[in-house]
């Protein structure tokens, strides 16, 4: 019984400590928003936490997120959240590529209110994986190759947001993978990117299926 009882708590040890670690970034972006005085949190200001703290998959995931939640419905939102995707897996899949914001997107806000329910549904999102998190599963699908692939699929369905975003429930379709990909590369686990995979080709069918 004490056995059993010392083997549960190492289990709930590891699960907690995988949580923590893909969690501890995104507890950070969000310590620094609600810390700062500003009312409006610039788009610049986002880039460089999310950089800072995790990388280009944080603001990825943040970005898909957006669309997936009621703010992807609002007209115009689906095609800028495309092009910062698009330029962010360009910077991923083109190694000379080095990403800049461009000045008129830098400068564009949003209530610092809105950015902190953003990251508070991430910080969910991770929160509900985090149990059934297993590091290095399936880890041949977060190698460098994968990395590639995935970056030319999400520039692809970026790219296709921009062009589809105006039609009712597609961007959601398309961010689907786009969020599962990024949550598999931050907590490493191929699972979820199998996932995103599985997705996409779900998605391939499905615009087969229309065409013919």
């Amino acid at each position: 019984m004490i056995l059993e009882d010392m083997k549960m708590n190492l289990i709930v040890e590891k699960i907690d400590s995988q949580e923590s670690n893909s969690l501890s970034s995104i507890h950070k972006i969000k310590d620094d928003i609600i810390l700062s005085e500003r009312v409006n949190v610039s788009m610049k200001d986002i880039f460089d936490l999310t950089r800072q703290e995790g990388g280009d998959m944080i603001l990825i995931a943040a970005l898909s997120l957006v669309i997936i939640l009621p703010f992807g419905a609002v007209p115009g939102i689906p095609a800028i959240a495309g092009i910062a995707l698009s330029l962010l897996f360009l910077n991923e899949l083109v190694w000379f590529y080095e990403l800049k914001i461009p000045r008129l997107a830098s400068k564009v806000r949003v209530s610092r209110h809105m950015a902190l329910k953003v990251f508070s549904g991430i910080d969910i999102c991770f929160s509900k994986v985090g149990a059934h998190v297993h590091e290095d599963r399936l880890s041949f699908l977060n190698s460098g190759l994968s990395i590639r692939i995935i970056a030319a699929l999400g520039l692809l369905l970026s790219v296709s947001m921009i062009l589809l975003g105006f039609i009712p429930f597609v961007p959601t379709l398309l961010m689907l993978p786009v969020l599962m990909f990024s949550i598999g590369l931050i907590v490493k686990d191929g699972l979820f990117v199998a996932f995103g995979y599985l997705s996409v080709a779900i998605l391939a069918v499905l615009v087969l299926l229309v065409m013919i």
